[in-house]
């Protein structure tokens, strides 16, 4: 469990770009989420746990080391404050102790990104910078 949480701490980190606690939150409740539908559905693309959901390829652009948002999970320290909120948050959602505020959402992107897949979806929240899809 303890690679499993560090991993979400790491991803949640990474992906977040402003210091927002519920903006950490809601990444984490796409990765519980993601892994939920999962096991509802018997198996998905994305992964079944929670480490397979976050080093996904190409779903978490922190984990694709040619991206810039990886250097942020590269360089972390256990005294950086903010991850130490990630890691309480990513605590809290392996326990199942996270509202989700994502209302189950189990994909993103930034307001500054419009990928295709977006294009005829509705988003199910909006928290920080980030939309949020439940029915993609």
């Amino acid at each position: 469990m303890d690679k499993e949480i560090h991993i979400l701490a790491q991803t949640i980190y990474g992906e977040s770009n402003t210091p927002s606690i519920s903006s950490a939150e809601a990444i984490a409740n796409v990765i519980l989420n993601r892994v939920k539908y999962a096991k509802n559905t018997g198996s998905h693309w994305w992964g079944n746990s929670v480490s397979d959901v976050c080093l996904k390829p190409r779903q978490f652009n922190c984990w694709d080391v040619n991206h810039q948002n990886h250097q942020r999970i590269k360089s972390i320290h256990s005294a950086d404050v903010f991850f130490q909120v990630c890691h309480r948050i990513a605590v809290r959602a392996i326990k199942g102790l996270l509202t989700d505020n994502t209302h189950g959402a189990t994909n993103y992107h930034s307001k500054d990104e419009h990928p295709k897949w977006a294009h005829a979806a509705v988003p199910c929240a909006e928290i920080g910078n980030n939309l949020f899809y439940a029915t993609i």
